[in-house]
């Protein structure tokens, strides 16, 4: 039997969240924590693989392997780019050597004729001061072999001055330093050709003899050849700086560390 004070205390409503039905029907309050144990409910399977290490370890390396396989995919593209870009520069520089070596050798050949004509106005290659008649024949077979060799390089000459200074623009890429040298060149070296042949001429009167011929045809195409090999010079060493890798040092390491991504 109820005690007076437990009639007088006041009662605390309970609604159906708050009540829990006890053993032997009793309803009483629900615990204020939930049961812990192995019949606690817990998240899902696949929520738990997710969350774990493992999967974020994973996740990672797969997609960093699949964004690794694209980067270096394009690096490597841009490479075989670079390759043909320089086989290409390469073969042009090829054809420009052999080019400059053929303009070379026609300046070679009319600067030698232009020198044979000079050595005949001495008079120990003029047949008139000959010692004897086998002297002189000799003297005269060597006049003839400057004259023949003279009418090839003329032919040679004139034919292809032209020729070796388009294929040096061509093979230059229109490099106007190598165009001015040339035609620079070619017109001081015809100068002193024609001047060599005029001073043979002029030997041939009587008592007209000048000791140095054409000396000052002769420097301004020396300097005019120099000037040409300067502009040889400085445009295959800026055609040897093309050829070098264009990748820098920057590119080379990520390249390195997507290769590894991808190897793991």
């Amino acid at each position: 039997m109820a005690t007076e004070p437990e009639k007088n205390q006041p009662k605390i409503p309970m609604n159906s969240r708050s009540k829990k039905q006890l053993p032997g029907g009793v309803e009483g309050e629900a615990p204020d924590k939930a049961p812990e144990g192995e019949n606690a409910p817990g998240p899902g399977g696949w929520f738990e693989i997710l969350s774990s290490p493992m999967a974020t370890t994973l996740i990672t390396v797969v997609v960093g392997s699949i964004l690794g396989q694209l980067i270096l995919s394009h690096y490597q593209d841009q490479e075989k780019r670079r390759e043909m870009a320089q086989e290409e520069l390469r073969a042009t520089i090829e054809k420009r050597q052999d080019t400059v070596q053929q303009a070379l050798d026609r300046i070679g050949a009319v600067r030698f004729d232009a020198e044979a004509h000079i050595q005949l106005t001495h008079p120990e290659n003029d047949p008139r001061y000959a010692h004897n008649p086998q002297e002189k024949k000799e003297m005269t077979q060597r006049i003839d072999k400057v004259f023949d060799n003279h009418l090839q390089v003329l032919q040679s000459w004139y034919a292809g001055q032209r020729e070796s200074g388009l294929l040096l623009a061509y093979y230059n890429f229109g490099d106007e330093r190598i165009k001015t040298a040339w035609d620079t060149t070619a017109e001081t070296t015809t100068s002193f050709l024609n001047c060599a042949v005029d001073a043979y001429k002029a030997s041939q009167s009587p008592g007209a003899v000048e000791k140095d011929p054409c000396s000052n045809e002769r420097k301004a195409a020396d300097a005019a050849l120099e000037k040409l090999s300067d502009a040889f010079e400085v445009a295959s060493q800026d055609s040897w700086q093309d050829l070098k890798p264009s990748a820098s040092k920057k590119d080379g390491v990520i390249i390195a560390f997507l290769k590894l991504i991808h190897a793991e």
